[in-house]
């Protein structure tokens, strides 16, 4: 399956489609203005010759136009969709050449003091964010982003969420109208807002006297009206309780009209999510989740029932807008009340259940995120979990590199307390493999594909240091903030065992004895702790620890080959320490020394 093939022939189809939709709509418009004009002549006539023959060129053309704009109203749909699909595949189009921009960055969720996001390009441009997101509610991206920031340490859960993302990247139809739907009914954080608003307020009837007064007067309004039948007097006394009725039920006239407004804001945005849920609900899942999902949508509280009825209540309460209606319907029975306990009982029914609705839309679109990623990535594959190894892998690549071939390596981590040395020139790859390694972890630990032919992993907490920055404003400067990046470590495994960490030159702020015997210690340290990772160092003396800890160190490297006065990097991972060094040699070529 070529995934860019496949995207291209659905977008040539889609063209065409949309060619032969705005040609039928083209057709019912010219259709559309010879009924009006059709119309606007049979009136003419009529007025004019006062002659009933012309009313059938009022009548039947103004039916004809009212059906005809129907019609238009969802052809019109369809085109939006169309191009909705047009976009989404012409997106990924762009993603498969390495062109992230049309999607989102996720700056909103960075956070420096997170254990690995900031050092692993999780969120900003070009990051693993941007390349994963496909959701577009609020709810979406902020469950994704939740995803990557929380590993998921159960084995059993990344399985479940492997097969929903496996079945989901089998049926690409689905995963493209699904978003589709989304993209064309947006629902923005405004209305997310408005829906949680709307849910917090309180209920129109806090008390149960008054819905008792409100039975009682209905009940003694209709006994006076029934008797009145048969003992003519009770009228009057009726006429008094409709009255009193009439009054009660506007008294409540500015408390129903705000409710009104909170009511129709609250369903402008949970509307939205009712195209996507019908979506879900036609579909036949076989993954435990996706049926899970679909079931918290159609299951006992249906989402889509619970939604017409409550369509139904806005309706009636739309209709006060009657004035006679409002009048007879409130004075009998005050309506406008009873109205107002229907939507109590329906808020108090669904209330949790909005959550659970809304949720459902948002897990499907993580998962439907991590289809797409999987189905455009054909040469990436699930991991499996493993408790008897911490890390087996062949040919692995960078995963947002994919688009420029990249290396690929083969690491192996088999147990806890060992830790892999990394050291190499500049630009050799020591900085890039780590993120390698750690980017297909939290892929990993998100039940995703990774980039690697083969990968075995156990489930644990991921911590890295690599990009450590002092803070002016907080008066910390870099050594500092290495110090407390480190601690924060030493913290974290204290409440999180094991963790698999990844260090970037540490205690890069200091002299370099100092760092050497600093550095030196602080890994000697991490081995006596249920830890585990990798560490790339420009000290070639930490390559000792080899031989004083053969069991907790073992060293590897990127090499670089002097070649016709030229450097050569093959980034290809290789056993021992580095000895071939290129700052010296750039520095000459450059004309800088």
């Amino acid at each position: 399956m070529n995934p860019e093939k496949e995207y291209n022939n659905r977008v040539e189809e889609l063209k065409k489609q949309l060619k032969s939709k705005y040609d039928k709509r083209n057709i019912l418009t010219i259709a559309k203005v010879i009924f009006f004009v059709i119309t606007c002549i049979g009136i003419y006539k009529w007025i004019n010759s006062a002659d009933e023959i012309f009313s059938l060129m009022v009548f039947p053309p103004i039916i004809l136009y009212i059906f005809l704009n129907k019609i238009e109203t969802g052809l019109l749909n369809e085109i939006d969709i169309l191009n909705s699909l047009v976009d989404i595949n012409s997106n990924e189009l762009m993603y498969l050449k390495g062109d992230f921009s049309k999607f989102s960055t996720g700056d909103e969720y960075l956070d420096n003091d997170h254990p690995y996001s900031k050092d692993l390009d999780i969120f900003g441009k070009d990051s693993l964010f941007q390349a994963l997101g496909r959701c577009e509610t609020p709810n979406g991206n902020d469950l994704l982003a939740h995803t990557l920031l929380t590993p998921e340490l159960c084995c059993q859960n990344i399985k479940n969420r492997q097969n929903a993302i496996s079945e989901l990247a089998d049926n690409l139809d689905f995963c493209l109208h699904f978003r589709a739907l989304l993209k064309n009914y947006q629902v923005t954080r405004v209305e997310d807002e408005n829906i949680e608003n709307w849910k917090k307020s309180p209920l129109f009837f806090s008390n149960n006297l008054i819905k008792y007064g409100v039975y009682f007067l209905n009940i003694v309004t209709c006994a006076m009206f029934v008797g009145g039948f048969f003992y003519n007097p009770l009228f009057s006394w009726a006429g008094t309780f409709f009255v009193l009725q009439l009054c009660i039920a506007f008294a409540f006239n500015s408390k129903i009209i705000k409710s009104q407004n909170s009511v129709d804001s609250f369903i402008r945005g949970f509307g939205n999510y009712l195209f996507p849920i019908s979506l879900i609900c036609k579909h036949d899942f076989k993954s435990d989740i996706l049926k899970n999902i679909k079931e918290n949508l159609s299951g006992k509280s249906s989402s889509q029932k619970e939604f017409k009825d409550l369509q139904s209540i806005v309706e009636s309460l739309n209709n006060r807008g009657n004035l006679l209606a409002t009048v007879i319907l409130n004075g009998f029975f005050m309506r406008d009340l009873h109205t107002m306990m229907k939507l109590d009982r329906w808020k108090t029914k669904n209330i949790d259940s909005i959550l659970i609705w809304k949720n459902a839309v948002s897990q499907t679109e993580m998962l439907v995120s991590f289809a797409f990623y999987k189905y455009n990535n054909q040469g990436f594959s699930f991991p499996e979990t493993d408790d008897s190894v911490v890390l087996e892998s062949q040919n692995m690549i960078h995963p947002l590199l994919f688009y420029k071939n990249p290396v690929a390596n083969d690491f192996d981590i088999d147990r806890l307390h060992r830790f892999y040395l990394v050291t190499g020139a500049n630009m050799s790859g020591k900085s890039t493999f780590l993120r390698c390694v750690g980017i297909n972890l939290v892929l990993a630990l998100s039940g995703s594909v990774v980039a690697a032919s083969n990968f075995r992993f156990r489930p644990m907490m991921l911590f890295t240091s690599m990009r450590t920055s002092d803070n002016l404003a907080s008066g910390t400067s870099y050594f500092h903030a290495e110090i407390l990046r480190l601690k924060s470590l030493l913290e974290l495994i204290k409440i999180n065992k094991p963790i698999f960490v990844i260090l970037d030159e540490i205690l890069k702020g200091t002299n370099s004895h100092d760092k050497l015997n600093g550095s030196r210690r602080f890994l000697i340290n991490l081995f006596s702790l249920p830890t585990t990772g990798i560490v790339a160092t420009h000290d070639l003396e930490l390559g000792e620890l080899e031989e004083n800890y053969p069991d907790n160190a073992t060293n590897i490297c990127f090499e670089v080959e002097y070649k016709d006065n030229d450097l050569t990097y093959d980034y290809k991972l290789k056993k021992g320490v580095s000895h071939n060094m290129n700052a010296s040699f750039l520095l000459e070529k450059y004309d800088l020394i």
